[in-house]
């Protein structure tokens, strides 16, 4: 399909988008439990096994690094405390259907795969990856079943 053709398709996909939410009204909600300490270019990922929406860590707003996870129910944050997590680092999560977990995959280092079950990270050792980069986007193909990673920058050290 030609270039612009594709524009063209991706900017009234856009637009049909817009007018769709466009008759949806914002509502904020008191929090009813503490949620998650004030952080920097935060992730979340719907959980569907869980029904739960899962945060973890991202850069402190003093510095340094959290490696914390929370879920949200839609009514209240929850602390998650999994027996193991992945360290301190900027990760982008993607919800992984066919294994029902949540990928957290490392940024700069593709490479640095964790999974999320609802219950514990685990580390995930994969036999290829792409090169590193910085702020690359995920989404998850359900008629593949498989996580596309797309976009970013290249990484040089």
């Amino acid at each position: 399909m030609p270039r612009l053709a594709l524009l063209v398709r991706a900017a009234l996909s856009l637009l049909s988008m817009a007018a769709a939410t466009a008759q949806v009204a914002w509502q904020e909600h008191p929090l009813l439990s503490p949620g998650p300490a004030p952080r920097q270019e935060w992730q979340l990922a719907f959980h569907e096994a869980i029904g739960r929406t899962v945060l973890f860590g991202g850069p402190a707003v003093g510095g340094g690094w959290l490696n914390d996870t929370w879920a949200w129910d839609g009514i209240a944050w929850q602390q998650q405390f999994p027996a193991q997590s992945p360290p301190g680092a900027r990760y982008q999560l993607v919800y992984d259907a066919t294994r029902a977990v949540v990928l957290a995959i490392g940024e700069p280092d593709p490479s640095q795969v964790w999974q999320y079950d609802g219950i514990t990270w685990t580390q995930r050792f994969p036999t290829a990856a792409p090169p590193a980069r910085g702020a690359f986007r995920m989404a998850y193909d359900r008629a593949r079943s498989r996580v596309a990673l797309f976009g970013g920058q290249t990484y040089t050290p």
